[in-house]
């Protein structure tokens, strides 16, 4: 029951020369609620296909203005006459409102989707994942988010793509409000690709570094003769880097010598490639 004890209203909404009759009802998963400006609105716009930021609601005079504003408290009973003056969009911006519905539902999808991959990065964090299936599962990871990003940029697109009248003030408001949405998941998607990247680089403690060290100055000398301190600086540069910046790992494995790609890549490869306290 709602909080003041009216769960259902039945108005006679006026609108020019037309009378119809509506029977708001407030939703059950609002139990405990008021009904208030917002339902009436909302029951308005699929009567008459008015967006409720295009309508003005008149009582006795007036303004229902406060979408929060209990019905109740504002007089409002079982057989109250409203107002309503207000028009649809401009038939010129049907296909456009169009758009924006089907953006504003795909948009849905797509956020349930982020949402499980947050779940399932988490996981992986967690260290609820065999460490053998770790590397797949985050590559995986990553091609999705890269997916997601590409389709919310393509929205982006095409939301800019979208114009409205001056006085369409509801499609306008619309849109502002699902550019907003689709930055702030593209935010989550770049978040998340960084923090799938971070998840996947290997990490060596000092004590790592005298067993592994070898095998590092190995690779990274190319057989020319360099000092120890300058091969560790290397060693700690190489380990401490975000795959995939392999420009700067041939720039750290050549070391000034020119040596050709084909044999920089193979030790870039054996070096992203190898394990923790590996001699």
């Amino acid at each position: 029951m709602a909080a003041d004890g009216v769960n259902t209203l039945k108005l006679q909404i006026v609108h020019g020369q037309e009378k119809r009759e509506l029977c708001l009802t407030l939703p059950s998963e609002e139990a405990g609620e008021l009904l208030t400006v917002h339902h009436l609105k909302a029951d308005i716009d699929r009567l008459y296909d008015i967006p409720p930021d295009c309508q003005k609601l008149i009582f006795k005079g007036k303004s229902l203005s406060n979408s929060a504003d209990s019905l109740v408290k504002q007089g409002l009973k079982n057989g109250s006459k409203v107002m309503l003056i207000g028009k649809k969009p401009p038939p010129v911006d049907d296909a456009r409102l169009k758009k924006l519905k089907s953006v504003d539902s795909s948009l849905d999808s797509l956020e349930t989707k982020l949402s499980e991959i947050t779940y399932e990065l988490d996981g992986i964090h967690r260290g609820y994942l065999q460490k053998d299936l770790k590397a797949s599962a985050l590559d995986k990871l990553r091609n999705q988010l890269g997916a997601l990003s590409e389709q919310f940029m393509k929205m982006l697109e095409a939301l800019d793509a979208l114009h409205f009248e001056e006085d369409n003030k509801g499609a306008r408001i619309k849109r502002k409000n699902l550019v907003d949405r689709i930055q702030t998941l593209l935010d989550r998607a770049d978040g998340l690709t960084r923090d799938a990247a971070k998840a996947n680089i290997v990490k060596f403690s000092p004590d790592t570094f005298q067993f592994s060290g070898m095998k590092l100055i190995s690779l990274i000398s190319d057989g020319h003769p360099v000092s120890p301190k300058q091969d560790l600086k290397k060693v700690t540069a190489i380990t401490e880097m975000e795959p995939p910046d392999l420009t700067e790992l041939q720039s750290l494995i050549s070391y000034g010598h020119p040596v050709s790609s084909k044999p920089d890549l193979k030790k870039v490869t054996a070096i992203t490639d190898m394990e923790p306290n590996l001699a």
